[in-house]
């Protein structure tokens, strides 16, 4: 029974259909392994241009990071509120507490500024 499995199994196409399609087999074949080739180029190529696309959006996404970080860092410095806060009420009275803290204290710098000791004479 298993010797009758392998000779089945390798019966051709063309053998099983009795040889009248064997011409139309013949025919059809090299365009079907053209048509596999060109199929698998475009695909080839769609994972190529999808790779090249996903690099370069991460390239762009790396730079518009580190733009709005600029941004950031000049409203920071003007006193604009900026992405990166908070904007819940509780971090805005924290925010201004730690704001007019820091104010005082450079007013109070400003008005009072360290003696300078000199070591040397």
């Amino acid at each position: 029974m298993l010797e009758g499995l392998a000779t089945i199994s390798n019966v051709t196409l063309s053998e099983s259909a009795g040889g009248v399609w064997t011409p139309l087999i013949n025919v059809v074949n090299p365009f079907v392994g053209r048509v596999i080739l060109l199929l698998g180029g475009i695909v080839g190529v769609y994972i190529v241009i999808l790779i090249l696309r996903l690099n370069y959006e991460r390239k762009k996404y790396r730079i518009l990071k580190h733009i709005l970080y600029d941004l950031d860092q000049l409203n920071i410095h003007y006193g604009i509120k900026t992405s990166r806060e908070n904007k819940g009420m509780i971090h805005r009275l924290i925010r201004k507490i730690i704001r007019k803290v820091k104010k005082e204290s450079k007013e109070l710098h400003h008005q009072n500024p360290p003696r300078r000791v000199e070591i040397w004479k």
